[in-house]
């Protein structure tokens, strides 16, 4: 009998029952929200000035050509701080025909690199302007005086522009420290006339050195 009366009285009082326990949901999930655990933040990632520019105009790396006596030529991407030992690394290191000493002579691995610079390896059988004039004088000293008189008006010996040192670049009438520089970093040249339509020499340098360079 008191079982049939318990049931009764929760079948009476079942709809408050069921407003009772959606008051207490509603008022449990507005607790929750007014406490902040139902908003969504949205993260804003602030980059660095220097990284927005950097992503902006590319800078921090360099572009350059490698060429010559290397496994693997071509153009190159490194970072801004790279030096040339890195750049060659890039494209393989030097091959086995590439001339080492010349390269100990006229190229400074340590050097940074500048965007757009172009680094050529010469191969040991590649004819310089140093063979040359190696080459000449050898065989000016086996010429009798009167041949060496003859000849020597004659004789001249071109200087490689293409794989020259500084040093014998600067021999050239009108060319210093700074020009031989320029010439040495547009290499390799395909014609001597490069020299003049890239303005790495002025006109007036140009007519005097022109008779005096080559290509091997």
């Amino acid at each position: 009998m008191d079982e049939m009366r318990l049931e009764e009285a929760l079948r009476e009082r079942r709809f408050e029952v069921i407003l009772a326990l959606c008051g207490l949901i509603l008022v449990g999930t507005g607790v929750f929200w007014w406490r902040g655990g139902g908003k969504t933040e949205t993260q804003i990632e602030i980059l660095p000035e220097a990284a927005q520019s950097q992503n902006q105009s590319g800078e921090g790396t360099v572009v350059v050509d490698v060429a010559g006596a290397v496994s693997s030529p071509g153009v190159y991407r490194l970072g801004s701080g790279a030096r040339v030992e890195e750049a060659i690394a890039s494209a393989g290191g030097v091959t086995a025909e590439a001339d080492e000493e010349w390269m100990g002579r006229n190229i400074n691995l340590s050097v940074k690199l500048v965007d757009g610079m172009k680094i050529y390896i010469p191969a040991r059988n590649q004819n310089t302007g140093e063979a040359s004039t190696s080459r000449a004088n050898s065989q000016n000293s086996n010429q009798t005086p009167e041949e060496k008189t003859q000849n020597n008006g004659a004789l001249q010996v071109k200087i490689d522009i293409n794989s020259a040192s500084q040093t014998q670049l600067e021999e050239l009438p009108g060319v210093g420290p700074v020009t031989a520089g320029k010439i040495i970093a547009g290499r390799p040249y395909m014609r001597i006339e490069e020299l003049i339509e890239k303005k790495i020499v002025n006109q007036r340098v140009w007519e005097q050195i022109q008779d005096k360079i080559s290509l091997w």
